[in-house]
């Protein structure tokens, strides 16, 4: 129905100059539209015109032309992690090769690098803190955060590498404390 449609259409357009051709050809398509409408309202109406569950969803899916895909399964492979490695690898200079620790979990297993954070770069980030922002779950100002960075880098650097070293993140990390703030209303109660 739709190359049908799409010739009459070129027809339509071709015939512009003449004008007899023309109006029978804008007829024609608009005889041919209305009549694909009403087809298509009948096939509408023929799923929900039954009782049947299974056709009102068959018509509610053509009607928002959802389709069921099968979902493709990547099988898994000895050599994807190796494949991963050596592409993220690439990535690595020899420098970064030097601040990491090589360490073996087991005989068959291949190395691997734990990533160790020095206290320069503890530091660093300490000092680049928003004192604008507000305080912390445990009420440390930011503010003291950013003045005692060489004080407290030392203590945070051996918490980030124990805590990489064992691939666990301390308890008192994940837990948030969550103050509600009111909101301000616009006019003043007594």
């Amino acid at each position: 129905m739709c190359l049908k449609l799409q010739q009459l259409r070129r027809t339509l357009l071709s015939s512009y100059r003449i004008l007899l051709k023309y109006k029978a050809a804008k007829y024609g398509l608009r005889k041919a539209i209305t009549e694909a409408k009403t087809q298509y309202r009948e096939k509408l109406d023929s799923f929900y015109s039954t009782a049947d569950a299974g056709r009102i969803w068959q018509g509610l899916q053509h009607i928002t032309d959802y389709t069921t895909t099968t979902g493709t399964t990547i099988s898994p492979s000895d050599i994807l992690p190796d494949d991963l490695n050596t592409f993220y690898a690439c990535f690595e200079t020899s420098s970064d090769n030097t601040e990491r620790r090589h360490t073996h979990i087991g005989t068959s297993q291949p190395p691997f690098f734990l990533p160790i954070v020095s206290s320069a770069v503890v530091q660093k980030a300490l000092r680049k803190i928003n004192t604008c922002k507000a305080a912390g779950p445990d009420n440390i100002p930011w503010q003291a955060l950013r003045v005692c960075a060489t004080e407290l880098a030392d203590v945070l650097t051996s918490t980030f590498n124990l805590s990489l070293s064992q691939s666990t993140v301390p308890i008192c990390f994940k837990t948030t404390t969550i103050v509600p703030l009111p909101k301000k209303s616009s006019c003043n109660l007594p």
